[in-house]
């Protein structure tokens, strides 16, 4: 799993810039608890808002269940949505990998020829 999040790359959520997985941020909206992938440069928040930079959380095991529990003990933290949110993730990296599965399959089919 660590290696396809290695070449992920999303759109952030504000601009739109294509951003490594490993390089961006999931950011909340801490009234509604609605969370979005962001690059750096959105990641500048205002009073309403949370950012988690993807690094910091993925670096260790430690640190995830760091990241985790210091999230849960936010007051307007709301597990379903955070779970909501990394549903959506996954099936975008999916998405990726398995289209990047079949582009890289196809050069392999155009070579052989």
């Amino acid at each position: 799993m660590a290696t396809v999040m290695t070449k992920s790359i999303l759109p952030c959520a504000r601009t739109e810039i294509l951003t490594p997985l490993s390089e961006g941020y999931f950011l909340a909206t801490i009234h509604d608890s609605y969370w979005s992938f962001v690059c750096e440069e959105a990641a500048q928040c205002n009073a309403n808002e949370y950012a988690v930079p993807v690094a910091a959380m993925s670096k260790s095991s430690e640190d995830l269940i760091y990241w985790l529990t210091h999230l849960h003990s936010l007051r307007w933290f709301d597990i379903g949505m955070f779970l909501t949110f990394m549903y959506i993730m996954q099936d975008e990296i999916e998405r990726q990998y398995k289209s990047s599965s079949t582009q890289h399959g196809r050069a392999e089919s155009d070579a052989d020829k």
